[in-house]
């Protein structure tokens, strides 16, 4: 089973054997099935390249016959070799197939059809367009289902793609239509390759049979049959599919937050050499974030080796020797050492994925996760294998009735990281009867806004919201196109003018969207952004070739791909990593485009914005690139409240603190950040670049966002301020209504520190406390408990600056 995520990988292995009808499926049948593989493969894996018309004629269409189906070639609609219709419309029997070659359009033919198939040549790449190509095959059968929806009223909802031995069963109602697909391979199900990754059941004898039998399930035309309610065969296995992920989920997030946080916090705590007995607030935060450290960096070590993205399964360097350990240590009730062996090993792992291991060809992911000097507390405490096994043990096997089986974490979508990030925001750290509990924060998740957003809805606010911007874009190309047509009308004899239309590409300008979850939590909503704009940006290369009926357009994006993809290739063949080309595949490396160019998010909970990056870089993992580089663009801070640069500027240039130096200043750092966001970080020195590049933006940014702060934070407190300006006001009237000069004097006095107090940013950028940069220095200096050389603690105006100073640091204002 490939990467595709249209059913878990327990499913196919496991859940598929319970349905009703997987034991109808006779032994004749899979004789007669693999007996025909088997001559196929023999027969075009001799021939010296074949054509799609070959693979078609002598392998696709006998399989198609014995796989029960009625087909129809489809009328192509042709154009310098050009169609806009799939290869073949399928039927349920010889009655639909004979009333839909009576009708006249390909369209009208949609309503009579279940499935359409889209062939290729055999062995030809599914995921990557080829030199020429105007698009991916995987691509061009996002688009065959979208044109077969509406003419069918919904009825083709699956369709298959294939290159004779690689079979797809894709669906068009998944979140992400690019991976709502699986895949067989036909050389496994005859036994002519090994899988990769062997599951424990059905046993090594039986694989084969079940792949294959697997194969006739998911394709015969019986999978595609409705029954009396109108499910099929095939819609009652993705909602098992779907409710099997969500009980691991459940179950996966109640461990972790019920067992494995606290029993490694306090785990960590008794193994840190520096432990205190009565561990201050300070340093529970800092244990808490050690812990949520290490357990991030383990979520993301299983789900990537799951997926087969990182190149250490089956060595002892990997996590899945060390689960497998722990897990028979502990069916046998083995006593476990108090040495730190386990962890030691896993340690030594995350080392490897920070700076790479070329001995074993792991590049340097990097990404800062990983980073050592993250967390003191986490490189300090190494835990005993008494500890670390158990905890090791609950994170790697789930209880399904009276066993305990390993967790394939490929079977779980990134997104469901957001239920685990729900119950994060409930829990801290405290100090109970002796050990570290983790302690329910009843009213954390309502005052900080976190709800964790259903998939739905989540869909219909990206297709509400980023829709009509992508249709905006669409329409500029298809007036583009227009405009060319007349053009070539209007001048016999004139050239198609396409690279004018290169200028409008559709796919191209998607990517200069910059679209922002002020309250992004676990990242749901950007992951769900990804897959979205992933899956409109690939279709957009296949849309507007086929728009485009006149020439041989072909979309600069797949270009583009084409050079990240051979940078990558060739880096990794440089120091001898191993990457295979159907790793590097257009929709994974446009996924990591969108992440570094489009993608912006902000929340206030820092460990909200590392679990983001995390559910972000999961989902974007591509195999021989390093993690891209995303503090540019995540950030953490209050994006209710800030200082919007215009407004704030205006107010700072009265005390002369925003000049022409300023302005120039400013302008460099956002040069700095346009270059950090060109970068595709497709290798480690990229990463680096967009790393120092941001930093050196930050540096230059960092005087003006420091007064930004500052007015910010005086705005909390105007309201005091007008109180005491009316207060001076009033003391002022009574000074000369006295006739009693020491009491006059002293309302005086009174009035003056009162309206120097309400009037304090004005006497601040007036220059009437000293140098600007100076008191600000001062305030931040007193906040970090640094003493300064200015002392002016006997005016008025300094109190209302130093709490907004200190309003700003803790609020964090972001500034737009």
């Amino acid at each position: 089973m490939s990467e595709g995520a249209l059913f878990s990988q327990y499913f196919m292995d496991e859940g598929i054997v319970q349905s009703r009808d997987w034991q109808s499926i006779d032994a004749d049948k899979l004789d007669k099935t693999r007996a025909l593989i088997l001559a196929g493969i023999e027969d075009f894996d001799a021939r010296h390249q074949p054509d799609e018309g070959n693979t078609e004629t002598d392998f696709i269409r006998p399989l198609l016959m014995l796989l029960g189906w009625e087909f129809s070639v489809q009328e192509r609609i042709a154009d310098k070799g050009r169609h806009d219709v799939p290869d073949y419309l399928l039927y349920l029997d010889a009655d639909a197939k004979a009333a839909a070659t009576k009708e006249k359009s390909p369209a009208a033919r949609y309503r009579l059809g279940v499935s359409i198939v889209e062939a290729k040549r055999w062995n030809a790449p599914l995921d990557r367009a080829e030199p020429g190509q105007a698009g991916a095959p995987s691509t061009q059968m996002l688009r065959y289902l979208g044109n077969a929806d509406g003419p069918s009223n919904g009825n083709i909802r699956f369709g298959i793609l294939t290159n004779g031995r690689y079979w797809r069963l894709y669906d068009h109602k998944a979140s992400s239509r690019l991976e709502g697909f699986v895949e067989i391979d036909l050389k496994e199900a005859v036994g002519l390759v090994v899988p990769a990754e062997k599951p424990d059941k059905p046993d090594d004898a039986g694989r084969a049979d079940h792949i294959l039998r697997q194969f006739l399930w998911l394709f015969a035309r019986q999978a595609f049959v409705p029954d009396i309610g109108g499910a099929t065969r095939l819609t009652r296995a993705v909602s098992d599919s779907r409710s099997f992920e969500a009980r691991v989920t459940d179950q996966l997030a109640k461990t972790v937050f019920d067992t494995v946080f606290p029993k490694l916090a306090n785990a960590l705590w008794m193994a840190d050499p520096l432990k205190p007995d009565m561990p201050a607030e300070g340093y529970l935060s800092e244990l808490r974030e050690a812990a949520l450290t290490w357990l991030y960096r383990l979520l993301f070590v299983l789900y990537a080796e799951d997926r087969s993205l990182l190149p250490t399964g089956p060595r002892r360097e990997g996590l899945k020797t060390i689960r497998r350990a722990v897990a028979e240590a502990v069916d046998r009730k083995d006593q476990f050492s108090s040495l730190s062996e386990f962890d030691s090993d896993l340690r030594r792992l995350w080392r490897r994925i920070d700076i790479g291991d070329k001995g074993i060809g792991v590049p340097p992911y990097n990404g800062g996760l990983f980073k050592t000097e993250r967390s003191a507390l986490l490189a300090r405490a190494e835990l005993p294998d008494e500890d670390f096994a158990p905890l090791l043990d609950a994170m790697s096997r789930e209880t399904f009735g009276e066993r305990r089986r390993m967790i394939n974490y490929r079977d779980l979508n990134v997104r469901h990281l957001g239920s685990v990030y729900e119950r994060l925001l409930e829990f801290d750290l405290a100090l109970v009867d002796g050990e570290i509990a983790a302690r329910p924060q009843t009213f954390a998740r309502k005052t900080s806004g976190s709800y964790y957003t259903p998939e739905e809805l989540v869909m219909l606010v990206i297709r509400r919201t980023v829709g009509p911007l992508l249709e905006e874009k669409r329409k500029i190309f298809e007036d583009a196109v227009d405009e060319v047509k007349r053009t070539k009308q209007a001048k016999e004899n004139a050239e198609y003018p396409l690279a004018r239309l290169q200028e409008h590409d559709p796919a191209t300008e998607f990517l200069t969207l910059r679209i922002c979850d002020p309250a992004m939590g676990s990242g749901h909503f950007l992951v769900s952004l990804v897959d979205y704009l992933a899956d409109q940006v690939m279709l957009a290369t296949t849309q507007s070739a086929a728009l485009v009926e006149f020439g041989d357009y072909r979309s600069k994006l797949l270009g583009r791909l084409e050079d990240i993809r051979n940078r990558i290739k060739s880096n990794a063949a440089e120091n001898n990593w191993h990457v295979d080309d159907s790793q590097l595949i257009d929709r994974q490396l446009v996924r990591r485009i969108i992440l570094k160019r489009v993608i912006h998010g902000v929340d206030k909970n820092p460990m909200a914005v590392e679990l983001a990056k995390l559910s972000l870089w999961l989902h974007t993992f591509t195999v021989g690139a390093p993690l891209s580089f995303l503090d540019h663009h995540l950030r953490c801070g209050d994006s209710l409240f800030g200082e919007w640069v215009s407004s704030g500027m205006d107010r700072l240039e009265r005390g002369g603190l925003f000049t022409g130096d300023e302005l120039t200043t400013a302008e460099q750092a956002i040069m700095g950040m346009a270059q950090v966001e060109e970068l595709t970080d497709a290798d480690i020195g990229e990463v680096h670049e967009s790393a120092r590049n941001f930093d050196e933006a930050r540096e230059k940014i960092k005087p003006l966002e420091r007064y930004f702060s500052l007015v910010q934070g005086y705005r909390w407190i105007e309201g005091s301020a007008d109180d005491a300006l009316k207060l001076a006001k009033k003391y002022d009237k009574e000074s000369w209504r006295t006739s009693d000069p020491v009491e006059a004097g002293r309302l005086q006095d009174l009035a003056f520190k009162l309206k120097r107090q309400g009037m304090a940013l004005d006497v601040m950028l007036d220059q009437g406390l000293g140098k600007p940069d100076a008191v600000l220095d001062m305030c931040y200096g007193r906040i970090g408990n640094l003493r300064s050389k200015i002392d002016v603690d006997d005016d008025p105006a300094f109190a209302p600056l130093m709490k907004a100073v200190t309003i700003g640091v803790d609020a964090n204002f972001l500034h737009w």
